[in-house]
């Protein structure tokens, strides 16, 4: 991500990959992104992860059950 807080969904993506294959214990993901329906093959790389996923529940006040990865099953979401 950058300063700005924006990036690339395919980074997101290919950094939770790498982690996947180093076999790391926990992964901390500090971004909130809008579950519109687009990520299914990212959603089901969180969800089908053997590390331990720790992710933010976001800054905007709304139900974090709508933003991935916070919202996703077996995720460790921190407010």
């Amino acid at each position: 991500m950058g300063d700005n807080g924006q990036g690339y969904m395919s980074d997101v993506y290919a950094a939770v990959q790498m982690a996947e294959n180093m076999n790391v214990d926990y992964i901390l993901m500090a971004v909130s992104i809008m579950d519109c329906g687009k990520y299914d093959l990212f959603k089901s790389l969180i969800e089908n992860t053997n590390s331990t996923i720790v992710a933010s529940a976001g800054n905007n006040g709304t139900d974090a059950c709508y933003y991935i990865p916070a919202g996703l099953n077996g995720v460790i979401t921190v407010g």
